[in-house]
């Protein structure tokens, strides 16, 4: 397949935005169409463009010790919040939360168990 390439200032900002409106995400924006991207990174113009992407990755500090809580709600343990929430998760990990989001049961070691039980009987 041959690409042909475009003249030097073939992209303005209305034809970025119009070639950006393709897309859903910003990497597929810059993967498919990376001539309108390098042209929006030259300019300074990927601000205004990616205002119309979904949002792939939450900004630093967005999970505060409420919204992870809100999401661990969600799971019933931690291995589902850990495959279901992987940030949330991480941040929780981080800040020594998941213990207060999931109190362990009061467990014995096996030893234990197998004594607790040959007493009952």
């Amino acid at each position: 397949m041959v690409e042909i390439k475009k003249p030097n200032n073939f992209w303005n900002l209305e034809m970025c935005l119009d070639e950006a409106k393709q897309y859903s995400t910003y990497i597929e924006f810059q993967k498919k169409s990376s001539s309108a991207y390098g042209a929006a990174l030259k300019n300074s113009w990927l601000k205004l463009i990616q205002e119309n992407f979904k949002e792939i990755k939450k900004p630093n500090g967005y999970w505060t010790y409420e919204l992870c809580e809100l999401e661990a709600k969600k799971y019933k343990n931690k291995n589902q919040f850990r495959k279901g929430s992987s940030a949330a998760h991480d941040a929780s990990y981080r800040n020594k939360w998941l213990d207060l989001f999931y109190p362990q049961k009061n467990r014995t070691s096996a030893p234990n168990r197998r004594l607790a039980r040959l007493r009952i009987l």
